[in-house]
């Protein structure tokens, strides 16, 4: 079970991309929003979260062992 921190909180689901910064790139083009910037998470790889144009937010993840 996924426990709620705030009444608008809600699960959310990542999704492997080959590139973080060509997805930003067209979830901006697109409509949608980077609602949590590209961040390291050190030695694994790079995450963000966006929102697409009807306010589904998704994290995307890139592995990148080098990420620092």
């Amino acid at each position: 079970m996924y426990k709620r921190f705030d009444v608008d909180d809600k699960p959310r689901s990542f999704s492997g991309v080959s590139s973080i910064d060509e997805t930003l790139r067209k979830v901006e083009s697109s409509g949608g929003k980077v609602t949590e910037p590209k961040m390291a998470v050190p030695g694994i790889g790079w995450s963000a979260f966006v929102t697409d144009p009807e306010g589904n937010i998704q994290g995307v993840f890139q592995e990148d062992t080098a990420a620092q």
